[in-house]
């Protein structure tokens, strides 16, 4: 669609004004303009640009024309016109998409998942798992020259960090947390760390809402909350667990490993949780102690955690909560995801164990999957 043809002007929503923004500086930054540029090739001052971005002030209605074809963008893209997806389209592209990523098409994908970006620049849970399956691409698949993918990643991981979805905005400052440890700047890890709200049981949104419904005698809804609610914070109790249980293992506390993973395998049976959860608890473990015929075992019960997962959970304590489908190939690509990874063994921590014929077996027998 050109500009001229696009130039049809409705009146934004407030929500759309608010974005434009956003995607005013995001596209300027891919055209490798800096605000006085823009303002250059605008005939307008860089302070007026600089109060655009900032939200202070917006472009009059004569300069969005201009603004659009520097841009490269049509209007309706600049004003935030496209309406997001559907849980089922986002999660229908991922799954579709990331189904049979590897080393030789990672780029192909890659310049797919910026098209798809492009097309809803401002769908932020589109473009959250977009950029998260990317980097776990970069990450499972050890791709070479990573620092030139994460920098074009990086910008869309801090849109998502000042996203208006909270669990977008919050999942994504987890994410800027890690990767920030990650390179050792512990300070901006702090930064971001103090970004995250702190729960309280005292103001649970969710609990409040299922009581709220219990009132009301909206059974049904109460509970597919409360259920919510309950996967949540039992999914919570999961992590601390096996940090828990990881830093015992960083001690060499191992009979103190070993308690913590006894609890994780129970929370999980107990709560509804994934197989997979407890699987790799007891896959750290026997993999510190060096226990070849343990690991090889749970290598087996790990990979096929896999294929039994088109819904989650599947505990009755969830039986009125919403599952989302979650598309086979989403899962088929982690299980490929963790084959690649044994069979890499980046660390060599796996070599004591690979010389067992057993090994090899279990690889071949789940790459046919």
């Amino acid at each position: 669609m050109g500009v001229t043809k696009a130039f049809v002007i409705r009146i934004p929503k407030d929500d759309a004004i608010l974005k434009l923004n956003n995607i005013m500086k995001q596209n300027r930054l891919e055209q490798g303009l800096t605000q006085e540029q823009l303002a250059k090739r605008l005939g307008v001052s860089t302070p007026a640009v600089n109060k655009w971005e900032k939200g202070v002030s917006y472009p009059d209605i004569t300069m969005l024309p201009p603004l659009a074809r520097v841009l490269k963008v049509d209007l309706n893209t600049l004003l935030s016109f496209r309406e997001d997806l559907s849980d089922g389209e986002i999660y229908g592209f991922i799954g579709d998409t990331f189904a049979n990523l590897n080393k030789e098409n990672y780029d192909e994908i890659f310049q797919l998942c910026m098209d798809k970006i492009h097309e809803f620049p401002t769908c932020d849970k589109l473009i959250f798992h977009i950029i998260m399956s990317l980097s776990g691409g970069l990450y499972i698949l050890d791709m070479e020259h990573k620092e030139a993918y994460e920098e074009k990643l990086s910008a869309y991981h801090y849109q998502c960090a000042s996203s208006d979805d909270i669990q977008v905005k919050n999942q994504a400052i987890a994410f800027l947390v890690g990767k920030s440890m990650e390179h050792k700047k512990y300070e901006t890890a702090q930064m971001y760390v103090d970004m995250l709200p702190t729960p309280s049981l005292m103001c649970n949104k969710q609990q409040y809402q299922g009581g709220l419904y219990v009132a009301m005698e909206q059974y049904d809804k109460a509970l597919e909350v409360l259920e919510g609610n309950l996967f949540r914070l039992t999914t919570e109790i999961y992590t601390a667990l096996n940090s828990m249980m990881g830093i015992a293992l960083k001690e060499n506390r191992v009979e103190d490993a070993t308690f913590l993973v006894r609890v994780i395998e129970q929370t999980t049976k107990t709560y509804g949780l994934w197989d997979y959860y407890a699987n790799s608890a007891y896959y750290d473990l026997y993999l510190h102690k060096k226990e070849e015929n343990k690991l090889l075992d749970t290598i087996d019960k790990l990979l096929s955690s896999f294929a039994h997962t088109d819904k989650l959970p599947t505990s009755k304590l969830y039986g009125h909560m919403q599952q989302k489908e979650i598309s086979p190939n989403t899962h088929g690509q982690f299980g490929k995801g963790i084959l690649e990874m044994l069979k890499a063994d980046a660390d060599g921590s796996l070599a004591f164990v690979k010389e067992n014929p057993r090994f090899m077996e279990l690889i071949e027998k789940y790459s046919e999957h």
